[in-house]
């Protein structure tokens, strides 16, 4: 993941919640439409000709979210995941 740290629950805050990858900025967001607290991960992507948002893996359970961002190896997992 780019010498990035791993995320944590423990380290998980404001300033870390995010990672690059290639092309795409992942970041970890809780969705506000709901009274429940659903954590989903937003990507960002751009290459300078194409750019793209992306949501996904939608979860009430953090670590869950955490855990599936941290195994992300390549730009554009999300947007793979929408086919």
């Amino acid at each position: 993941m780019e010498n990035q740290e791993q995320i944590t629950l423990e380290n998980f805050s404001e300033t870390n919640r995010s990672r690059v990858i290639g092309n795409s900025l992942y970041r970890i967001c809780k969705s506000d439409v709901t009274s429940k607290d659903i954590w989903y991960i937003f990507e960002a992507y751009n290459n300078t000709r194409d750019w793209g948002m992306y949501k996904g893996y939608h979860s009430e359970n953090l670590q869950a979210v955490i855990d599936i961002l941290n195994s992300f190896k390549s730009e554009n997992e999300v947007k793979n995941l929408l086919g």
